[in-house]
């Protein structure tokens, strides 16, 4: 398979460990002020009203994909966080479009992360990455 899309497309792809940029997603405030804990029972949901989006009964690590989208670059859960929380955010069309193209302010998001008891730290992590190059 390997050799027929190397022929194909003239490219190739393997594994290799790379020290990498990240953001570790911290608990800054053990209370958690901007979220609440969720029932074990409650459905996980998201409904935006009014310029809101709500999200219920949604786990850190729902947070920590977003947050890789948004932001364009890994983020690490190092919160130690086991429940499901209800929370909410200012959300519009710019939002959006920002998320899908990974370009959410580092800056904009922290004040959110700190109203709600957390924090992201910059850190580097050796990752696993898949490298394609151009065949030899």
């Amino acid at each position: 398979l390997q050799s027929a899309i190397r022929e194909a497309t003239g490219y190739t792809a393997h594994m290799e460990a790379r020290n990498t940029d990240v953001l570790k997603l911290e608990v800054q405030d053990a209370n958690l002020s901007g979220m609440t804990i969720s029932p074990a029972d409650e459905d996980e949901d998201v409904q935006y009203k009014d310029g809101i989006l709500y999200f219920k009964h949604k786990s850190p690590g729902y947070l920590v994909r977003g947050l890789e989208d948004g932001l364009g670059k890994p983020v690490i859960d190092e919160t130690g966080l086991t429940n499901s929380y209800d929370f909410s955010v200012p959300w519009n069309a710019k939002t959006t479009q920002a998320m899908q193209a990974g370009s959410w302010h580092l800056e904009n998001v922290q004040k959110v992360l700190n109203g709600w008891g957390l924090d992201l730290e910059p850190a580097t992590e050796t990752m696993n990455m898949v490298v394609v190059e151009k065949a030899q």
